[in-house]
This record gives structure tokens, sequence and C-alpha cells, in this order.
């Protein structure tokens, strides 16, 4: 009787431990489903008024952008975000991150930016998203918007109806096609 007591307890406490060692903080967890654009795995993880911030600019996500528009574009780019390191383990959580995109790629985008995420928790749920610039950030706009501005000029000149019907951005994979196409141009 002793000996099976031992064993129970045994096994429960190594029960406990495997469980505690298994568990995901949230907010890497949100990472991973962002990186493989889970939207269906994402969605239980945010509260229903959970918005992404974009401190450099007056824009914001809100839930219902963030699956529609945010997730869609970081898909079509190819986007995905690596963290470089953990600023604040603590609520708020705080990440020095990267991002890398198809996109940037080939458009030529030398001067890759890190921007500092806060994300931001009730519960068990995540809130808030708050995307903050770097000293990298004011180069890295700079290379973009006139690294974007070529490409829409070239594909102006070259596919006429493609910006202002919208089909560059509505069609499936149509933007990655013709920023390889550019690429191998230019």
């Amino acid at each position: 009787m002793k000996n099976t007591s031992i064993i129970i307890v045994l096994l429960i406490l190594f029960n406990l431990t495997s469980c505690k060692q298994t568990h995901e903080p949230l907010s890497d967890k949100y990472f991973r489903l962002l990186n493989n654009y889970q939207s269906d795995s994402l969605q239980p993880l945010l509260t229903d008024d959970f918005k992404v911030t974009l401190t450099y600019t007056t824009y914001f996500y809100n839930r219902a952008d963030f699956f529609y528009t945010y997730l869609r574009v970081m898909k079509g780019n190819n986007e995905t975000t690596r963290i470089l390191k953990t600023i604040n383990n603590k609520e708020p959580r705080q990440f020095l991150v990267e991002d890398r995109s198809d996109y940037l790629k080939y458009l030529g985008v030398r001067n890759p930016t890190t921007w500092v995420i806060t994300i931001r928790t009730i519960g068990n749920k995540i809130d808030e998203v708050i995307v903050d610039t770097t000293e990298t950030s004011n180069k890295y706009f700079k290379d973009v918007k006139e690294k974007s501005d070529q490409f829409t000029a070239w594909v102006s000149k070259k596919y006429p109806y493609d910006i202002p019907t919208g089909k560059l951005y509505d069609t499936a994979n149509l933007l990655l096609k013709r920023l390889k196409e550019y690429k191998k141009e230019n």
C-alpha cells in the first residue's frame, strides 16, 4: 500500500511537471500562429475589442481588419515576424522583432528594420498588439517608399489596369508574380 501511494504521488508530480514545461506563453503562441497565418486558431486568443496599434501612424487595425486585411496581406507577401530578443518578459510582454517578406525581398529593400512589439493581455486573451519603431525605421521607410514608387511606376507602365482596378492586390499571387518579374527586369 505504501509503495502504491508513493508511485501515485510520483506520477502526479511527473504529470504536473510535464504540463508546466509544455505551457506556451500566449504571446509566443500568437507569433507562431501569426507566422503560419492560422486565423481560426488566432481568433480564440484575441479579445472582442482586440486591435493592432501602429505608433508611427494614426491608423490601427481592429479585430475584423486584423483578420480580413492584416493577416491576408501577411500571407500574400509571405511575411513572417522573427523574434530577435525579448525585451520584457512580464505583462505587457515586449519583443524586438524583424519582419521578413517576399515583398521586401523582391523590391530589393536593403534596410530591413526592427520593430518593438508590445503584447497586452487581459486575462488569458490578447487585447492589443502595439508596433513601435526603432532607430532603423526612418531609413527603412525611405527605402520602402523609394522602391515601392519605382515598382508602382513599372507596373503602371507594363500593366496599366492592374493598379486602378485593384487587380494587383485582389488577385491571388499576382502581386508576387509581378514583383518577381520586376526583379528579373531590374
